[in-house]
């Protein structure tokens, strides 16, 4: 169970399989967008600039290969690398989510493991995709991975999934020593309370995904922290918001929830909801307009933005008060990401494979 200074924190700890280091679940936790140089070809040195911008702005995580990552679009050799990646970057600065969620028990399991390997601290799954389960199904699966990965386990309630996971099941699964958190993208501030009261008292972390409701959420004190997709673009003002809740400082909270809020509304602009990759496109923008990345291609060849969706996004940025960059610094702006301290913290042959293999 959580000791009251673990729940006043609003996170919770562990030991970090790479270096046997404590680490926090919990707090701002960005939902990285897979960086491409092309479509559907990964950029692995952008991906580590891009961590790093993250983890300077107040990020305590950084999640990769989730939705806002296009992790259905990606193959192993993707996802490993771009662990990687996160990992040298953010160093030992900041906890690395990563998504595991594959076709079946056998493969999220074996992707647990690697990312072991590579350098995570914490394995997110969803539920099975394509299909609709029974919530018994659903808690013997989620246990099973809960069994035999070598990372932490977070749980991911996404309601794209064909299967919701119920409150109930929720509870059941907190008991497991070895499943640490859930990311809940609510529909309502109703439903993360009345989930996390169900919770006191067991040693699991509630993370809102739903970035209009922050304020709200981390104001009925139950909720531990957030994981979004506009936290991996203005992961500055999601850190001052959950600074200025924990310092007590509620018109500053109120300011800053407003802030992202305006940003938020890109997502209900009927250009963006046309597509998966409208929405990927609209993350991507973001990042351009601010001066983080260099392409916004997704991972899906054949997507081509609209002269109306770009025009829309890009106006909505600037009423939004997204910062913007008038220009890369001189060269390409790139920083090169020293090697990771120790030895073990990826393995060596895919650093290897990654250093040498043609993309």
């Amino acid at each position: 169970m959580l000791s009251e200074d673990k729940k006043s924190a609003a996170t919770s700890t562990s030991q970090a399989v790479h270096t046997g280091e404590p680490i926090r679940f919990g707090g701002v936790i960005a939902a990285m967008v897979t960086p491409c140089r092309q479509p559907g070809v990964v950029d692995f040195e952008e991906a580590g600039v891009l961590c790093r911008h993250l983890v300077d702005g107040g990020c305590d995580g950084i999640f990769v290969a989730g939705s806002s990552g296009e992790s259905a679009l990606l193959d192993d050799i993707d996802r490993r690398r771009l662990t990687v990646a996160a990992r040298r970057s953010a160093r030992l600065e900041a906890a690395i989510y990563v998504g595991v969620t594959g076709m079946g028990l056998k493969q999220t399991i074996r992707n647990a493991r690697h990312a072991a390997e590579d350098g995570a601290d914490v394995a997110v799954v969803t539920p099975p995709p394509l299909f609709k389960f029974g919530q018994a199904e659903l808690a013997a699966y989620f246990g099973a991975i809960a069994d035999a990965s070598p990372l932490p386990v977070a749980l991911y309630h996404h309601p794209r999934t064909p299967t919701r996971i119920e409150a109930q099941t929720i509870r059941s699964l907190a008991r497991h020593p070895n499943v640490i958190a859930i990311k809940h993208t609510s529909t309502s501030t109703a439903e993360t309370d009345s989930l996390a009261r169900g919770l006191v008292g067991e040693n699991l972390v509630v993370l809102q995904g739903n970035e209009s409701l922050l304020r709200e959420s981390f104001a009925l004190g139950q909720c531990g922290g957030l994981v979004t997709s506009l936290a991996g673009i203005v992961p500055e003002w999601h850190a001052d918001l959950f600074r200025a809740l924990r310092a007590g400082n509620v018109e500053r909270a109120d300011e800053l929830q407003q802030r992202i809020t305006r940003l938020w509304r890109m997502f209900r602009l009927e250009s963006v909801q046309s597509s998966f990759s409208a929405f990927i496109y609209a993350l991507k923008a973001a990042l351009v307009h601010r001066g983080w990345l260099e392409s916004t291609d997704v991972m899906m060849a054949g997507f081509e933005p609209s002269q109306t969706l770009h025009e829309e996004l890009f106006r909505h940025f600037d009423a939004a008060g997204l910062p913007r960059s008038s220009a890369w610094p001189a060269g390409d702006g790139r920083v090169r990401i020293d090697p990771p301290v120790t030895e073990n913290l990826v393995s060596k042959n895919l650093i290897q494979e990654s250093e040498t293999e043609a993309v």
